[in-house]
């Protein structure tokens, strides 16, 4: 079952006793199951039902003893065990022995990523539930997902409009979701979203932001960095969303700069990572101020800053400011220094 077959399947369906969501984007398990609770608990209840867990805090057993648990308005419980390919021996087996005969007042989801190894879950789950495959969109597919997203929040959007807001910020999936929110409310009770639309909320001055904040580093200047940065933080960019389109950008900055030492026709380049040949250009000379080590490094202290702004305490904010300092030392030449995120105390979340 794909993502509109499991939609389809919770309009029309009784609620099976297990879901299995087999994907590797937090971004898909995460609407689905928003969408599963949509379903099955009423937002009065989600102050003690619907609960949300990760296998590596949590062990089997505690999963097992909350499901047998009552919810205290009654109806019927429902809780999401997040990466279950992370529970060790013992915890499989309470799992599988759990699936043979599951609760019939309970629905257990659960997530798991593509390149795991337990067959007997799968079967277990195709005998008694559902397994939902949950593709990644590349940037091929991704204006197909778009379009599809689009309808569900009740908007037209054709396809040349979908291929441009992929072609603006990229196929990462929560930035496209910000971009589509956005859309839907430039066009109000506007049935559709048109080309137009696309290109005048989809902020160019972001594009050159990114531009700024890389330059800013690649050339050392850490005053400069933080200004662009916080430039784009007052566009009101969500931080995790910027740390995305900062992550495409040095990947793009990476493959442009890779092509061209290889001597690769500038017109071939342009055609695979689907850019204009000038924007090539303008990432080709950003990659000279970049050696390959450094953007290991950099590569390195993207996924750190990102574990640090979905799973601490620590301001975002504080996370990318400490983020692009660390980039700036990187660039100079100097110890890359701690992971973004361990250089500061936590400090408030701002919403």
């Amino acid at each position: 079952m794909d993502s509109g077959q499991f939609q389809r399947h919770l309009e029309q369906s009784q609620p099976a006793p297990v879901y299995l969501f087999q994907t590797d984007s937090a971004f898909l398990v995460d609407q689905c199951w928003r969408s599963l609770l949509d379903r099955l608990v009423p937002p009065a209840h989600r102050r003690w039902n619907g609960e949300r867990l990760a296998a590596g805090d949590t062990a089997a057993a505690e999963v097992l003893t909350r499901l047998r648990t009552v919810p205290m308005l009654g109806g019927r419980r429902l809780l999401l065990v997040q990466h279950v390919d992370q529970w060790k021996k013992a915890d499989r087996a309470l799992v599988d022995a759990y699936l043979a005969k599951p609760r019939p007042t309970a629905t257990l989801a659960l997530s798991i990523g593509t390149k795991a190894s337990w067959k007997k879950l799968f079967t277990a789950v195709e005998a008694v539930g559902i397994l939902v495959q949950l593709q990644t969109p590349t940037q091929q597919t991704a204006p197909r997902w778009v379009r599809e997203r689009a309808m569900s929040l009740g908007k037209r959007l054709p396809f040349a409009a979908a291929a441009a807001l992929v072609e603006q910020v990229g196929a990462d999936l929560q930035i496209l979701e910000q971009e589509l929110e956005k859309a839907c409310t430039f066009v109000g009770e506007r049935p559709e979203i048109t080309l137009e639309d696309v290109f005048q909320i989809v902020s160019r001055q972001r594009t050159f932001g990114i531009f700024e904040l890389t330059r800013a580093i690649g050339s050392k200047r850490p005053e400069l960095a933080i200004a662009a940065l916080r430039n784009l933080l007052l566009m009101g960019e969500a931080p995790l969303a910027m740390l995305g389109l900062l992550a495409r950008h040095i990947r793009l900055i990476w493959q442009i700069k890779e092509a061209w030492e290889s001597k690769q026709n500038p017109a071939e380049t342009a055609k695979r990572v689907k850019l204009p040949a000038g924007v090539v250009k303008t990432y080709a000379d950003q990659g000279r101020a970049f050696g390959y080590s450094e953007l290991r490094q950099i590569h390195r202290a993207l996924a750190a800053a990102d574990l640090d702004l979905k799973r601490t305490a620590l301001a975002p904010e504080r996370v990318l400011e400490a983020l692009v300092l660390q980039l700036c030392r990187i660039t100079a030449g100097s110890s890359p220094g701690p992971a973004a995120g361990t250089m500061l105390a936590p400090g408030p979340r701002h919403r």
